[in-house]
C-alpha cells in the first residue's frame, strides 16, 4: 500500500502504456501477463466503481495468459511472417496449440456458466416470472435511459416478450452453442441482447465485454468463411451498382441528346 499520489499516477499511466502494447499485439506473452496484473490490481483497489462486467475479464484474462492472443492482426504476427519464426512441425508449436485451445475452451465454459446460472436466477425471481422485470428496471434512474422508458411505456407486450426471451436464451445458450447450426443464431441473439443493455441501461463497458466474449465462440475457419462471404457480397454489390450507373449514364446521355435536338435548329420543322 502506498498513499503517494505521484506513485499512483506513475503506476496508473504505466498501466495505460502496457495496455496499449497489449492491444497492438507486441510481445504478446509478456504484455498479457503485465496487463492482467495491472487490471487485477485496478479491480481490487477500485471495485466499487465497477459495473459487474469486470468479473468476467478477471477470470478469462487468466486463461488467456496461456493463449496465443497475437496470432492475427498484431505486430507479432507481422514480425513472425517476415522472419518466419518457429516451425509448425515442432513439438513446442503443437503443444502451444493444444494449450491455446484449452484456454479458449475454458473461456467459453466460463461464459456458458455465467449465462446458465444467470438465467436460472432470473427464473426464480418473481418479477421475471410475471414478465415485469424490465418495467421495474426502467424505474431505476441509474440504469434506465429514455429509449428503455419509451419501449416499456408504449410496447408492453414486446417488453414482456423480451423479458421471457432473455431467460430462455440464457438457459439454452450452453446447449445451443454445441450445435453448429444454432450457434450463429444464439450468438447474434446474445449480441443484440447486450447491445440493448448498453443502449437501454447505459452499461456500455459490461455490454462490450460480453459481446467480445461472444465472439470467442467462432473458430478461425468460421471467421475466414465470413470474410470471404462479405468480400464476395461487396463485390456483387459493387458490380450491380456499376451496371446500374452505366445504364443510368447511358439513359441520361440519350435524354440530353434528345433535348439538344429539340432545343436546337431542325431543318424539317
Amino acid at each position: 500500500m502506498n498513499s503517494s499520489a505521484l506513485f499512483f499516477d506513475f503506476i496508473y499511466h504505466l498501466g495505460i502504456v502496457v495496455t496499449i502494447f497489449y492491444l497492438i499485439g507486441y510481445k504478446g506473452r509478456l504484455f498479457s501477463i503485465l496487463t492482467y496484473l495491472f487490471f487485477y490490481s485496478l479491480y481490487v483497489r477500485s471495485f466499487h466503481i465497477s459495473d459487474g462486467g469486470d468479473n468476467l475479464p478477471i477470470v478469462n484474462m487468466f486463461f488467456l495468459l496461456f493463449a496465443n492472443n497475437t496470432a492475427y492482426f498484431s505486430f507479432d504476427s507481422k514480425l513472425n511472417s517476415l522472419h518466419g519464426k518457429g516451425s509448425k512441425q515442432s513439438l513446442i508449436y503443437k503443444l502451444s496449440i493444444i494449450i491455446h485451445n484449452f484456454a479458449v475452451l475454458f473461456c467459453i465454459i466460463q461464459l456458458c456458466i455465467v449465462y446458465f446460472f444467470s438465467g436460472m436466477y432470473q427464473l426464480m425471481g418473481e418479477m421475471w416470472q410475471n414478465g415485469t422485470a424490465l418495467y421495474y428496471i426502467s424505474q431505476v434512474r441509474e440504469f434506465s435511459k429514455p429509449i428503455l422508458d419509451y419501449m416499456v411505456n408504449h410496447y408492453v407486450g414486446l417488453t414482456i416478450l423480451f423479458t421471457y426471451l432473455s431467460i430462455i436464451v440464457k438457459i439454452a445458450f450452453p446447449f445451443a452453442v454445441i450445435n453448429k447450426s444454432l450457434k450463429p443464431f444464439v450468438v447474434i441473439a446474445m449480441i443484440l441482447f447486450h447491445a440493448g443493455i448498453g443502449i437501454g441501461m447505459g452499461l456500455l463497458t459490461f455490454s462490450l465485454i460480453m459481446i467480445v466474449m461472444e465472439l470467442l465462440l467462432f473458430t478461425d475457419r468460421e471467421y475466414k468463411k465470413l470474410y470471404h462471404f462479405i468480400k464476395i457480397s461487396f463485390r456483387k454489390i459493387s458490380i450491380t451498382i456499376r451496371r446500374k450507373t452505366r445504364k443510368l449514364g447511358y439513359v441520361s446521355f440519350q435524354h440530353k441528346q434528345i433535348l439538344v435536338f429539340y432545343d436546337g435548329w431542325c431543318p424539317v420543322c
